[in-house]
C-alpha cells in the first residue's frame, strides 16, 4: 500500500508521525521523492495549520491524481473545537470527488495530538507532588478518566490545556521528557506509543486513536 499523508502540524507531527507509523506497520518506509515508487510506503507532508492545510489538502489532491500510483490520501487534523464527527466532515467536503482513484482516509485527533498522548497510565505519576499537575488531576485525573473528556480550563481552550497538560505530565514523570510541539522527543519512542495502544486497547479510552491504527494496521 501506498499512502500519500498531510499532517496539520508545521512541527510536532512531521516528527511524530513517522515512528508511529514504523511501529504500527513496520513494512511502511517513508519517501523523501514523489517519484520514488516503491511499494508499501508514504510521503508525508505538512499543512502548516489552519488555514494553510486547506491548500495543502487541495495540492495533495492533484499529486495524488496526476501521479497515480497512491492507494491512499490520508488527512490527519486536530479536530480543536469542533466535535468529532464536524472535523471529519469538514476533510470528508473539501476533498469531496476530487480524487480520482485513490481513497480517502481521514484521522481526526480528537481533539489534538496531545490528548493521546495523555493516554499513557505509566507517565501520569499516581502520587506526584507538583502543584499545577495535582491541580489539573483535580479537574481531570487522565491517568484514570478518558482524555477526550478533558474540558477547557480557565483561559485555556481544551487543546491548550491538554497541551499544558502533557507538558507538565511529562516533566514530573521525567525531568528531561520535556515537551514542545518543536520537539516532541518525549513521545518518539516505541515504548510510549505501546503505553497509548495499550490504554486504548484496554479501556476504549481515546477512541479517536482507532482512526491512525485502522489507517496503517
Amino acid at each position: 500500500m501506498r499512502y500519500y499523508i498531510v499532517v496539520e502540524g508545521a512541527s510536532g507531527e512531521p516528527k511524530i508521525y513517522p515512528h508511529w507509523i514504523q511501529y504500527t506497520n513496520s513494512k511502511l518506509v517513508q519517501l523523501s521523492n514523489l517519484n520514488d515508487n516503491r511499494g508499501d510506503a508514504y510521503y508525508l507532508v505538512s499543512g502548516y495549520g489552519y488555514p494553510n492545510y486547506l491548500k495543502i489538502i487541495e495540492n495533495a489532491i492533484q499529486d495524488v491524481n496526476n501521479i497515480n500510483n497512491f492507494n491512499y490520501l490520508v488527512v490527519a487534523i486536530d479536530s480543536e473545537d469542533n466535535t468529532y464527527q464536524e472535523k471529519y466532515d469538514e476533510v470528508k467536503d473539501l476533498v469531496a470527488d476530487k480524487l480520482e482513484s485513490a481513497e480517502l482516509k481521514i484521522i481526526v485527533q480528537y481533539f489534538c495530538i496531545e490528548t493521546w498522548a495523555l493516554g499513557n497510565r505509566i507517565a501520569c505519576r499516581r502520587n506526584t507532588q507538583d502543584k499545577v499537575l495535582l491541580e489539573y488531576k483535580n479537574i481531570h485525573d487522565v491517568r484514570k478518566a478518558d482524555p477526550e473528556l478533558l474540558p477547557s480550563y480557565k483561559e485555556m481552550n481544551r487543546a491548550q490545556f491538554a497541551f499544558s497538560y502533557l507538558k507538565c505530565m511529562l516533566h514530573d514523570w521525567y525531568p528531561n521528557a520535556m515537551y514542545t510541539k518543536s520537539n516532541p522527543k518525549a513521545l518518539l519512542s516505541e515504548d510510549y506509543f505501546n503505553q497509548i495502544k495499550k490504554r486504548f486497547g484496554e479501556t476504549g479510552h481515546i477512541s479517536s486513536f482507532r482512526s491512525f491504527l485502522d489507517t496503517f494496521q
